[in-house]
């Protein structure tokens, strides 16, 4: 039994099955209000239950029903379900029913893997669609179901108290009151009786035709089952077979019947998604108009500014640029979108695509860039001739075999490049094309001996990826211009960051844009391949498998979830330090240190929320996690003891910045530069260059002297013997001009220098300070000699 027989069976038998479904649900309602326990009897009318009104009461509960109608009835006129999705089914309708041929046809003629993975696609658009509907109808069906209960109860409420009013003789005027208002809410409950109909009219046929694509869905699914176990089977006959020269077209007409389907299909399709189109075209024109007029601003600060050379390129084809991105877009704009509209996108982004990276490349690559092109619409032409076998299978072996001696020029291309810092790149290149031309030739010789579908499935895959890194290649241009125009002109070029880092930022979003681009190519890759959805199903899988530690069971996927927040808890703290160093820091005053203490808190604290978030992504109980911290705090407390006492220190030195980074500290005979504090331990670099891991407790429990704690200056001291005799005096003023005339000495404090006492000579001691802390030993050499230099000008004699 054919494919499409199958179809039409199914199709009879959900029309059946949902239209049972409706009787059976308008009954439920219907029968809704029924007490319970009434099953032998008949229920007693709803009339007799209800408490009439008050006469008192009658004229203000009239007022409140009245206004709880207007609610009611405004609730239902501003309600578009209903209306929409029954402007929206009829065209929906007609789409399944040409799509169900279409389908059924291509079933009967042993689609290839792509093809069927097409089919599958548009069917899940379908599908998609069709469970948004019923879930919109159900929800409104309840919502109206609520509200006929509630103009029901009103109706019988109004019932009981136009008896209860006959039977006691009120007033004319109170009994057209209250059958007035008993007579708006009949009217209003008809509405939403009328209104609940057509939802379950609606809720019918859209079953019913999600019934067909649900029946579809698994058509192609068998399809696809056989079409793998079949992809190693030869299925055709080999091409110098005499039965397969003499095949005709007998599929043209049905072929010309569905490219007609598919036209009707594409207008249909814009003109009931005009405002679709006309966001696009708006969007279009903006772009085109913005990289109008970028155009010329770069063109004018192309001359001052050369290395914005690169990025004038993505500007000087403004049109077409917009076009790349707008139709790369397309996805997002058109959903449910014809086969023949993307093929049409396809064409619109490729093309454009190749005169813009023409702009880019090396003029030897451009016949790389043309000949892509050219095999992209001898691919659509062999789709259009699919209907003639021996001229679509001709076609094919033209295809692969131009492909192959498309990539032994490649080669000599690539090859005539010099080596040099992009010899690895070449390389790679000259691999991948090798790879291809080998593809290209099994393709070619399978289908010459029959292995249609296997050969169709590896040489169409590889001409598509080629296809698509070919756009890729040309979005990321386009991006990466962007970026480098931004980097490089006002307000980002003003910037301190982008002015100290600029080639750092360029070639980080360039490899980012570059990771993008492989990842999406190599989805793509997958897909084509049908292998897409089995690897992520595997990947499911793995990732709700369950590992036993101990007495705790954990998933992989939410480990994996625990995993990513810390490493993007380590990403946000280096992204987040590096603003503040490079952009905040220097534009703000900060006391010596303090901007490191910053950096720091920052990172422990970006790193124990992530800790946290993964630990809640883990599926851990926080309240076990505190108990389970605090016993494992006690072992801490006696195994690691060592480790936990320098990281309190470390705490305690980043708070309360008794050292702070860059201070010149003094530790018994160790004297340096702190150059880190970290968490166990810190860095002091010593004079002579060498560096000292110092653990924080040392730092904390022995005396240290803090050359810098206060004051960026140090102390420099010379003393100074002559022999007995000398005058003083002369020596004193000796010693402060010595002093004063060195250029690293501070004038304030003013040098001092001071006789101490005369034992076996006359001792005196120079005393100066300099803000040149890591230079202190330079200057006091230099100190020493101008001194002897001076005292044998003044001849005075030196007492060793």
């Amino acid at each position: 039994m054919s494919a499409r027989h199958l179809m039409t069976r199914s199709r009879k038998k959900y029309r059946c099955s949902a239209l049972g479904f409706a009787i059976l649900v308008s009954f439920a309602l219907r029968a809704a209000p029924a007490a319970p326990g009434s099953t032998n009897t008949p229920p007693s009318p709803t009339t007799n239950s209800a408490v009439a009104i008050a006469p008192a009461d009658i004229a203000s509960q009239a007022e409140a029903t009245i206004a709880t109608l207007e609610n009611l009835n405004a609730g239902l006129e501003i309600d578009q379900t209903s209306q929409s999705i029954g402007r929206e089914l009829p065209a929906l309708i007609s789409i399944i029913s040409g799509k169900l041929d279409d389908t059924a046809n291509d079933l009967s003629r042993q689609p290839s893997l792509q093809r069927l993975r097409r089919l599958e696609s548009e069917w899940n658009d379908l599908d998609g669609e069709l469970s948004r509907w019923k879930r919109n109808l159900a929800k409104r069906a309840q919502e109206l179901g609520a509200q006929i209960t509630r103009l029901t109860d009103l109706k019988n409420t109004w019932e009981a108290t136009r008896q209860s009013a006959r039977t006691a003789n009120l007033p004319q005027e109170v009994l057209q009151r209250v059958q007035s208002t008993l007579a708006r809410v009949q009217s209003a409950l008809d509405d939403f009786e009328g209104r609940q109909r057509t939802i379950l009219t609606l809720q019918d046929r859209v079953i019913e035709q999600d019934g067909q694509v649900t029946q579809a869905l698994s058509s192609i699914e068998r399809a696809r089952e056989e079409a793998f176990s079949q992809l190693f089977v030869r299925e055709g006959k080999p091409l110098w077979n005499r039965s397969v020269w003499s095949q005709s077209a007998q599929g043209a007409e049905a072929e010309r019947r569905r490219f007609s389907r598919q036209v009707d299909e594409l207008t249909k399709y814009v003109e009931r998604e005009k405002g679709r189109f006309v966001l696009h075209a708006l969007i279009f024109v903006l772009l085109t108009g913005a990289l109008w007029w970028a155009r010329r601003t770069m063109h004018k600060r192309i001359s001052d500014e050369p290395p914005l050379h690169p990025a004038s390129a993505v500007f000087a084809v403004p049109i077409e640029t917009a076009l790349v991105l707008t139709l790369l877009l397309s996805g997002w704009f058109y959903p449910q979108a014809p086969r023949l509209l993307f093929a049409i996108i396809g064409a619109g982004a490729l093309v454009p695509t190749a005169l813009i990276l023409r702009k880019l490349i090396h003029e030897r690559l451009f016949p790389l860039v043309t000949g892509l092109v050219l095999f992209y619409f001898v691919d659509q032409l062999r789709v259009v001739t699919s209907s003639h076998e021996l001229l679509s299978r001709l076609l094919f072996l033209v295809e692969m075999l131009a492909a192959a001696l498309f990539g032994f020029r490649a080669l000599r291309i690539v090859r005539s490049f010099a080596t040099g810092s992009k010899k690895k790149g070449r390389a790679f290149a000259l691999f991948a094309i090798r790879a291809a031309i080998g593809i290209f030739l099994v393709a070619f010789v399978l289908n010459i001996i029959g292995y249609n579908r296997l050969s169709r499935l590896i040489g169409h895959t590889l001409l598509t990826s080629a296809y698509l890194a070919l756009v890729l290649y040309g979005a990321i241009r386009i991006v990466d211009g962007f970026v480098l125009s931004a980097l490089n002109v006002p307000p980002l070029s003003r910037s301190s960051l982008v002015k100290r880092n600029h080639a750092f930022l360029y070639q980080r979003t360039w490899r980012l844009l570059v990771w993008i681009g492989v990842a999406l190519w190599i989805i793509f890759l997958l897909d084509s391949l049908a292998l897409r959805a089995p690897l992520f199903q595997d990947l499911k899988t793995l990732a709700a498998t369950t590992v036993s530690l101990g007495s705790h069971k954990f998933v992989v996927g939410d480990i994996l979830l625990f995993a990513v927040a810390i490493w993007i808890a380590f990403i946000t703290s280096r992204i987040c330090r590096f603003v503040l160093d490079e952009e905040v820091f220097p534009r703000v005053h900060l006391a010596p240190g303090l901007h490191y203490t910053i950096s720091k808190t920052l990172h422990y604290a970006i790193l124990i929320v992530g800790f946290f978030a993964g630990v809640a992504l883990l599926g851990f109980d926080l309240s076990k996690l505190t108990i389970l911290a605090g016993a494992f705090s006690v072992g801490l407390g006696f195994g690691l003891q060592n480790i936990i006492n320098n990281f309190v220190s470390g705490l305690i030195l980043l708070f309360e910045r008794p050292i702070k980074v860059g201070d010149v500290i003094q530790l018994d005979t160790t004297e340096g530069v702190v150059e880190q504090i970290g968490i166990r331990a810190s860095v002091i670099r010593t004079v002579n260059g060498s560096e000292i891991i110092m653990p924080n407790a040392k730092l904390i429990s022995d005396p240290v002297t803090n050359w810098t704690f206060s004051r960026r200056q140090r102390l420099i001291v010379i003393p100074i013997s002559v022999v007995p005799g000398t005058d003083g005096q002369k020596v004193i003023e000796t010693l402060k001009s010595a002093a004063t005339s060195h250029p690293a000495v501070l004038k304030e404090p003013p040098p001092q220098a001071l006789f101490i006492d005369f034992t076996g000579a006359l001792r005196f001691e120079l005393r100066v300070r300099t803000n040149q802390f890591e230079d202190w030993a330079a200057i006091r050499s230099e100190l020493a000699l101008a001194i002897n230099s001076a005292l044998i000008a003044q001849n005075i004699t030196i007492k060793v």
